[in-house]
């Protein structure tokens, strides 16, 4: 079994000071569409976050379940920026059973999103 570095030993993930500002940034614009730093209402009442970064530390992707009291509605929300294709914040929402899946979920959105793109040569005007 390796050990993840990025999680503590009673399974709390660990954030380093400039990821703590990166998400505090949303919390003081009053970004509702940003991660924030909550306290939880009780013990259970918690959200996950997950985080991935490339290998400088630079955050790639936030994914945040909403903590639910029934396990199989928990919603997830996948936050990720098209990059270097575009400067484009994605969100993307599903059910926490698909977590497994986010890679995927990732992709797709990306392919989705990329398509729309209109290449010069191929516009006709009438």
């Amino acid at each position: 079994m390796s050990i993840n570095p990025n999680i503590t030993t009673s399974g709390q993930l660990k954030l380093t000071q400039s990821e703590i500002n990166y998400l505090r940034q949303f919390l003081e614009a009053n970004d509702r569409g940003g991660y924030y730093l909550a306290l939880p209402k009780s013990l259970y009442d918690i959200d996950d976050l997950y985080v991935q970064k490339d290998s400088k530390g630079k955050v790639l992707t936030l994914i945040k379940c909403e903590y639910s009291e029934y396990p199989l509605v928990r919603i997830c929300e996948q936050k990720f920026v098209l990059e270097p294709e575009m400067k484009v914040r994605i969100l993307a929402v599903f059910q926490s059973v698909h977590l497994q899946d986010w890679q995927f979920i990732q992709q797709q959105a990306k392919t989705v999103v990329l398509g729309f793109i209109v290449k010069p040569e191929n516009f006709k005007r009438e």
